[in-house]
């Protein structure tokens, strides 16, 4: 099952060497409403991307900034607990992450633009290539 998620990157990147690829961490958070104890709440994330070209790895070094809205999907979450100053701290880390939108800051301009990126990064596209000629159409019912 794949799980997309949206949210404003809070600190630039953590770039690293993995193998012969380079490694992006990005960690992020989402408010949300906790009903029990009605008060507004975070849910923190966190993901690793890779790139192996040149270009793709200038094009995270330089998008992949402070305040830039993304959205991530991964195969799976991770879930990770630790003791922080304000108590137990909970990140969900998405695994096997790609990226699949990025919006930068000056593209943020309203409190939904979180909400926007996702709507865009998950709009129906249209298709890349037309069906080859001679085929029929395929709403036909499939025969099983």
């Amino acid at each position: 099952m794949s799980h997309t998620v949206v949210f404003k990157i809070n600190k630039p990147a953590q770039q690293f060497q993995a193998g012969d690829s380079v490694g992006f961490g990005i960690r992020g958070g989402v408010k949300y409403y906790d009903r029990k104890t009605k008060s507004e709440k975070w849910t923190n994330y966190q993901a690793s991307v890779f790139a192996k070209n040149q270009q793709q790895i200038d094009f995270y070094s330089g998008n992949l900034i402070e305040g830039a809205v993304v959205t991530v999907s991964g195969e799976s979450i991770a879930v990770e607990e630790f003791q922080g100053q304000q108590g137990l701290q909970i990140t969900l880390g998405l695994n096997n992450a790609r990226i699949e939108y990025i919006a930068q800051p000056s593209q943020v301009r309203a409190p939904d633009a979180a909400q926007q990126a996702y709507n865009n990064a998950t709009a129906p596209r249209a298709p890349i290539v037309s069906s080859p000629s001679g085929f029929d159409s395929f709403d036909d019912d499939i025969p099983f």
